[in-house]
């Protein structure tokens, strides 16, 4: 419900014609007096600096207070309309004579003030608050990073402006602390200007800087390159700028392609002279960087004697100097210091490879085919010692079986076709023959030269259609295969069963 104001006059003549003893209560009035006391704390000022201006902000008027001393006041006056009500908010402002407000507070008026029509509204001047140091000196464009401003006579309600942004979550820690969220911007450098809630502020100038995201590598494709350069690498991340450096240690990279998305940069390997770990490096023109470890390595080092070719010639030199521990070994491919199983199995694995060829002339794509192939040639040239450790890595890691040996054939009883797998140690010519109970000859199967291997997937194994060598179904019974690999020779019995 909307209370019924009553003024100043009302009131006078109400008392007069009827004499009434008691007071009626005032929620409006035609006068005020607005006082108080001009404490300063700023030694800089005095009362006789200032002036003081008193409005009330609902009713939209204002005048210019009287200055005794350290005391003010000023009378509000208008017998004609109320200028005052409860609720009201009347703000005084300290000024210097330079304009500059050096003082600003406000409070709302009470149902005391309006009976009494006095509002007393004491005038404190703080001293003015002074950036020292903002830490970190520098964020990126898109804002929210934490910053730390360090100085004098910071006061509740203070606000922070970053350029003509304002921070975020301000947060007055103490008179000398201030910690906030910086603003978006751009890149550049930016004054700081802190204002606290009385209108006094201080800006420091270019204060602080804004600069990008810093770039990020997150892939190197590939991670290694030959000493000789001239390979192309891939450099995938986030944030390179288009007029990014980049660096392979000390070497600058020369017309690098960067992508318009700022996420893949694409050079061609400067030549360096020590093969080893470097530091590939990524620079936006602000100076943020990112690193990343990049590894140059002598390109094929599997040709041991440098002829050109991987060979046996390269087996029997890492073989001549296995066991061996000491630096510049020829032998030592993987130059961990020693020269072991892995740099014959290096050797071995890229057996036939040639300088600058993208694939081996009569190499098997298979790595575990062309270690066999190595291992046949070693065998062949009688080079006992790299065979039979090369052997013997293989048969360890399951890749060679111990022994020659024929299987049982899968299914079995079968109808009307199985499979019958074997494992060879050593390369030779092999031959299946199939009889019948009698003893008599039903098929036999030419397999050729295989090489030395595990044969038990249905790919590999030999496979038997339940045919005569008329292309004729034979009947049902109990038949022997035999399997004959260079010596050896093995006999199974399996049942074909309609």
């Amino acid at each position: 419900m909307k209370q019924k104001q009553h003024t100043f006059s009302a009131f006078i003549f109400c008392s007069l014609i009827f004499g009434l003893g008691f007071t009626v209560p005032n929620y409006a009035a035609n006068i005020i007096v607005v006082k108080g006391e001009i404490k300063s704390l700023d030694a800089t000022i005095t009362a006789q600096d200032l002036q003081i201006i008193i409005a009330n902000r609902e009713h939209k008027i204002s005048q210019q207070g009287l200055i005794d001393g350290q005391f003010y006041q000023a009378t509000f006056l208008d017998f004609t309309r109320s200028i005052a009500e409860v609720g009201d908010t009347f703000e005084v402002a300290a000024k210097l004579k330079s304009g500059e407000i050096v003082g600003n507070i406000s409070r709302k008026l009470t149902d005391g003030d309006i009976a009494a029509a006095v509002a007393e509204i004491n005038m404190p001047i703080y001293p003015t608050p002074e950036i020292k140091l903002v830490s970190p000196e520098t964020g990126v464009t898109a804002g929210e990073t934490p910053i730390k401003i360090t100085g004098l006579n910071f006061r509740a309600g203070v606000t922070l402006k970053v350029g003509d942004n304002p921070a975020l979550a301000v947060t007055v820690n103490s008179e000398s602390e201030i910690t906030a969220l910086s603003p978006a911007g751009t890149v550049g450098k930016a004054n700081l200007t802190i204002t606290n809630a009385d209108g006094r502020s201080h800006t420091l100038p270019d204060a602080y800087i804004y600069v990008n995201f810093p770039p990020q590598i997150l892939n190197v494709d590939p991670a290694s390159a030959d000493v000789a350069g001239g390979e192309t690498v891939t450099i995938t991340g986030k944030d390179f700028n288009a007029a990014a450096t980049i660096k392979f240690g000390d070497q600058p990279v020369t017309e690098p392609v960067i992508a318009a998305e700022g996420n893949t940069i694409t050079v061609i390997t400067p030549k360096v002279e020590v093969a080893g770990d470097i530091v590939l490096a990524v620079v936006n023109p602000d100076g943020q960087l990112a690193e990343a470890t990049f590894t140059y390595i002598v390109a094929f080092p599997w040709d041991v004697n440098g002829n050109g070719t991987v060979d046996i010639f390269d087996l029997v030199t890492v073989a001549s100097e296995f066991g061996q521990t000491a630096d510049g070994l020829a032998g030592d491919v993987n130059q961990d210091g020693t020269v072991n199983i892995f740099d014959l199995v290096a050797v071995a694995s890229h057996f036939g490879e040639t300088v600058g060829a993208t694939a081996a002339p009569n190499a098997v794509p298979d790595q575990i085919s062309q270690l066999k192939q190595a291992l046949t040639q070693l065998e062949a040239a009688r080079q006992d010692l790299p065979a039979q450790l090369l052997r013997q890595w293989l048969v360890t890691n399951g890749h060679l079986p111990a022994k020659n040996r024929l299987l049982p054939n899968y299914p079995n009883p079968f109808n009307p076709e199985t499979w019958i797998p074997y494992q060879l140690t050593h390369a030779a010519d092999v031959q299946l023959s199939i009889y019948d109970i009698n003893g008599q000859p039903v098929r036999q199967i030419e397999l050729g030269h295989q090489q030395m291997g595990v044969y038990t997937s249905i790919s590999q194994a030999i496979y038997w259609d339940g045919r005569n060598e008329s292309g004729e179904v034979v009947t049902s019974g109990i038949y022997f295969y035999a399997l004959q690999a260079g010596d050896f020779t093995q006999t199974q019995k399996m049942i074909l069963l309609k």
